[in-house]
């Protein structure tokens, strides 16, 4: 295994790309990368980390990738805190190199997975994933791409569902543990102060309401969304989705990983991803389509409690939504494609009386 320090941006030279990749066996010994072209990409939606591109170039004939994909630890450190506080780094980096090979789904390939826990400094090398599409969260996702995602999902949840999952617990951690009910309520009543005046005038009365009482209400959210368990994905969107050609879908980052009822993923996804009028027509059948895949698998979902984990996914589920909207200099498309997951996940919310389960 490649062992050496966790490198910054400025590290990422073509003789680092050379010793991990012929380390990884990708690259042979007479054959090293002759350039490294780091060009960074994302924006607030991937605020928790810096995410670099590097088109690599060799010194000779070679099938080691042409380019791949860099995950380092966000610049801010803020973000850092909190990422240290909730786990995200060490999420993502327990999963590729302890979950991913159970995954039944396609998975990026992992070349190099590191972490240090005392700075919170990590690097995720990935293949970048090429010939797949992906459809853009603020247009929404139409039925078709919508139920080929959720069945994707359930098979994300099979391997794990109604397993021992105390040990993945103690990195993806449980929405009903102790240290998530004393700091959920007090991270979103902060992030709801400043996001309030900003989207009050465009939420129903009802979802307003909501918010204001969540730290009251919160609880009961956390506690509604257990039970049977699975290790869900935690930010099952549109922009995290790529689509092939054959149907197949393949979802990329993982910091938010958790031990919850999968319809958790299922409330979250099908809230804020899928196009507002498939979700107030079909949503019915976006929900028998995962339904229906469980079983393919042998796994019965009691839809009733599996109802009360999806209501209340819907409503702490706000919480991505809102908390973009409280980052300074927001860049436009991420405070569009906030203020879209808010007006999506609030009509859901009124649709199946999540507001009054919540309030």
């Amino acid at each position: 295994m490649y062992t050496q320090a966790i490198p910054t941006v400025n590290d990422l030279t073509p003789m680092w790309f050379t010793a991990l990749l012929q380390s990884d066996g990708v690259l042979d010994g007479a054959t090293t990368v002759a350039a490294a072209d780091v060009s960074r990409f994302g924006s607030a939606e991937s605020m928790m980390s810096s995410l670099y591109r590097v088109a690599l170039t060799y010194d000779g004939p070679t099938d080691a990738p042409s380019s791949l994909v860099v995950k380092l630890a966000s610049d801010s450190p803020g973000q850092r805190f909190v990422a240290a506080m909730a786990k995200f780094y060490e999420r993502e980096i327990r999963f590729y190199n302890e979950i991913s090979h159970k995954m039944t789904v396609r998975v990026p390939r992992c070349y190099r997975a590191e972490i240090n826990i005392e700075d919170q400094s990590f690097v995720l090398v990935l293949e970048e994933i090429t010939g797949m599409r992906q459809v853009d969260q603020i247009e929404g996702l139409g039925y078709d791409n919508a139920a080929t995602a959720i069945s994707e999902l359930a098979d994300i949840h099979t391997p794990f569902w109604g397993t021992d999952l105390d040990s993945e617990a103690e990195t993806f951690l449980r929405f009903d543990s102790p240290m998530l009910h004393e700091v959920v309520p007090n991270l979103f009543a902060a992030d709801w102060d400043k996001a309030r005046s900003t989207v009050i005038d465009e939420l129903a009365p009802e979802v307003i309401e909501v918010c204001d009482n969540r730290a009251r209400s919160t609880p009961k959210i956390l506690r509604s969304m257990h039970g049977p368990d699975t290790l869900c994905h935690g930010d099952f969107r549109s922009d995290n989705l790529l689509f092939d050609s054959d149907g197949r879908v393949v979802a990329l980052d993982y910091q938010l990983g958790s031990v919850a009822h999968g319809m958790t993923d299922v409330a979250y996804f099908i809230s804020q991803s899928v196009d507002d009028e498939i979700v107030a027509s079909r949503v019915d059948d976006l929900i028998a389509v995962y339904v229906d895949r469980l079983a393919e698998h042998g796994i019965v979902l009691d839809l009733g409690s599996g109802m009360d984990a999806y209501r209340a996914g819907l409503v702490f589920y706000l919480s991505i939504p809102i908390s973009i909207l409280t980052l300074e200099g927001v860049p436009e498309r991420a405070d569009l494609l906030a203020r879209t997951m808010l007006r999506r996940a609030s009509a859901e919310i009124l649709r199946t009386g999540a507001h009054l389960q919540f309030s």
